[in-house]
């Protein structure tokens, strides 16, 4: 009878605690579902060959060699071949192999994480930032302008910005005399940093002998009077000997028939504000005898040979 009772007791109590036993059971299966799962190996999972994490049990996968990095998707993808510290990383050979490499002159690999390609000392000079904007000394990981860079650059002789100032190329008086821009277009006057046009500077450049501009006006050189166009360069080679519109260029059949194009290429007449080949005898008096031809595509008269 003492038996029954337990039992009875016994029953009424799991009843009681079913839902709790239950409870406790899945708890127990969803253990051994996560026990058996971290206990399959990293090798074994997408991340070794994605990543090169092949060592360890998830989620510490880690690579430990570089075989393991050199067989992965990342290595052939973002050159993360050599191992470091338990992950695939890539090195300063594949930062150099990098467009931003030759550009920028970020050349060298710096391990994060972030992984980043940086400028160390000596990967600025051969970029083309150095080359073309005197951009040639290592800062912070960047290339940035220097002294010597400034003055290697193709603005020191062209615009005069030979000076290293906060960070810029910038002019200074005497570059801009000495710059082609001064020689050329009259950029001779040094304004807040760079060479500008000044009184008198383009009497003294190209714009003014080859091409009649010798005034100054709103920091552009322009022609002033017939006078200037007729002593230029292209008035004698091109007829070019009349002011107009602040230019010069020809105003008569006279302006072309004087100039070296209708001598040499029969460009005797006025065309559309040019000299051109307009009558058949200004082609025919050529040593090599050619007519006049109309280029569609361009729109001009030129001297073209028989036949």
């Amino acid at each position: 009878m003492q038996r029954v009772v337990v039992l009875e007791r016994a029953l009424e109590a799991l009843r009681r605690n079913a839902s709790t036993l239950i409870l406790a059971l899945a708890v127990l299966g969803i253990w051994l579902m996560t026990r058996e799962r971290s206990a399959q190996h990293c090798s074994a999972m997408e991340v070794c060959k994605e990543q090169g994490l092949c060592h360890g049990s998830p989620p510490d996968c880690e690579a430990e060699e570089d075989a393991e990095c050199q067989r992965s998707k990342a290595c052939e993808r973002s050159g993360r071949c050599w191992f470091h510290e338990g992950r695939c990383v890539f090195d300063d050979g594949y930062c150099r192999r990098q467009p931003a490499c030759k550009a920028r002159g970020l050349c060298s690999a710096k391990l994060g994480p972030p992984d980043v390609c940086i400028a160390e000392p000596g990967d600025c000079e051969q970029s083309e930032v150095c080359r073309e904007e005197g951009k040639c000394q290592a800062k912070q990981g960047q290339c940035v302008v220097s002294a010597a860079g400034c003055k290697a650059a193709p603005g020191c002789a062209r615009f005069g910005a030979c000076t290293e100032k906060d960070g810029q190329c910038v002019a200074t008086a005497a570059s801009c005399q000495e710059s082609e821009g001064c020689r050329e277009r009259g950029f001779c006057t040094l304004k807040e940093g760079l060479c500008a046009v000044g009184p008198g500077d383009c009497e003294r450049s190209k714009r003014c002998t080859v091409f009649g501009l010798c005034q100054t006006r709103r920091g552009l050189c322009e022609a002033r009077s017939n006078e200037d166009c007729e002593r230029s360069e292209q008035c004698r080679v091109a007829g070019r000997c009349a002011m107009e519109k602040s230019h010069c260029q020809p105003k008569s059949d006279a302006h072309c028939a004087a100039s070296e194009k209708c001598a040499k290429e029969g460009h005797c007449g006025l065309y559309l504000n040019m000299c051109r080949p307009t009558k058949p005898e200004h082609c025919a008096r050529l040593p090599d005898c050619r007519v006049v031809q109309f280029q569609y595509r361009t729109g001009e008269r030129v001297c073209g040979r028989r036949g």
